[in-house]
Order: C-alpha cells, then sequence, then structure tokens
C-alpha cells in the first residue's frame, strides 16, 4: 500500500545529465562511422588488387586513392574520438562547475538589485531635494560675488575722445594709395 503515495520518485534531468549523454552519444556516433571507413579502406583495397590483375591500371589507381582518402579521414575520426574521450570529463568535475556558475548567477543578480535599490537606504527623493537645496546655495553664493554696480554715471558720447588722426586719415585716402600695414589698436 505505501508504494501508492510513496513510491520512486523520477530524478530530474539535469544540464549535466544532458551533456554526459551527448558525449556518449558522439563518441558512440565516432565509433560508427570509424567501422564503416574500416570497411570502405579494405573493400577499396580488394577492389585495387583485382583491377590490377585485370589490367586496369587507371582504375586501379582511382581505387587506391579513395583508399588513401579514406585512410586520412580514418586518422581524423580516432583524433576526434580521443577529443570526445577527453571532454568526458568526472560527473564530480560537471556538478562543481554547475555549482559555481549557479553561484557566479547569483552574485549577478545581487549586484544588479544593488544598482537598481539606492546604497545607504536613504528616500531617494530626499537626496534629489538636498541636492536642489546645494545648487540654490552656490548660486546664492555667485550672485553675493558679482561686483558692484557703479555708482558713477557715464560720461555723455559727445565727451568721449574721437578716433586718433591716422585713421582718419588712412579713411580718407582711397583704398589703393593705403600700405598694407595693420591698424593700431
Amino acid at each position: 500500500m505505501g508504494n501508492i503515495f510513496g513510491g520512486d520518485k523520477k530524478r530530474e534531468i539535469t544540464d549535466v545529465d544532458r551533456a554526459i549523454l551527448s558525449l556518449k552519444t558522439q563518441r558512440r556516433k565516432l565509433d560508427d562511422q570509424r567501422k564503416r571507413t574500416d570497411t570502405l579502406i579494405e573493400r577499396e583495397a580488394v577492389v585495387a588488387r583485382t583491377l590490377v590483375a585485370q589490367g586496369k591500371r587507371d582504375r586501379a589507381l582511382l581505387a587506391l586513392r579513395k583508399k588513401r582518402l579514406h585512410g586520412q579521414q580514418l586518422e581524423f575520426l580516432d583524433k576526434l574520438v580521443l577529443n570526445v574521450e577527453e571532454t568526458d570529463v568526472s560527473l564530480e568535475d560537471v556538478e562543481q562547475l554547475m555549482s559555481d556558475t549557479a553561484e557566479a548567477k547569483e552574485y549577478e543578480t545581487r549586484v544588479q538589485s544593488m544598482f537598481g535599490e539606492s546604497w545607504t537606504g536613504v528616500d531617494e527623493e530626499a537626496a534629489h531635494a538636498e541636492l536642489a537645496e546645494m545648487e540654490a546655495q552656490l548660486l546664492d553664493e555667485e550672485v553675493l560675488d558679482l561686483p558692484s554696480v557703479p555708482q558713477t554715471k557715464v560720461a555723455d558720447a559727445a565727451a568721449v575722445p574721437g578716433p586718433p588722426a591716422q585713421v582718419e586719415a588712412l579713411a580718407a585716402t582711397p583704398r589703393e594709395d593705403r600700405p598694407e600695414e595693420p591698424l593700431p589698436a
């Protein structure tokens, strides 16, 4: 009766399990491909011997080239199998990597939430109000530091001396006759 409610619970498939399954599947497929390539090499060798016996040298040469290409493919497959086997790490290493990744994600979310919130817990509006008050105070201090308004009246425009005599003389002469000197300041 206990099996109805207390039966074995199915274990959830994790990313680690999927990765291990993927590696094993790759290794199996590479082994199958290796076996097919071996049979192709043997068949091309038999075909080449048969064609040499029949005197068909060109076709035998083609069969030997195919055999050589399949041999190169076999070497490549061996390297791939070796890489997959080296990649097949222990379960503990994968679990450690997954936990480290989870911790890093948790830390990242905490940091992002800290940037979204106030650092000290002070109300954001109060900080803005204090900033506006400081800016107003600085503006008032700048206004107080301005020079005072002059108390004397400015002389009439007629009392202001005119331009120097040299400037008037140059203005009276035609442009072609003027020297190319700059005007005095």
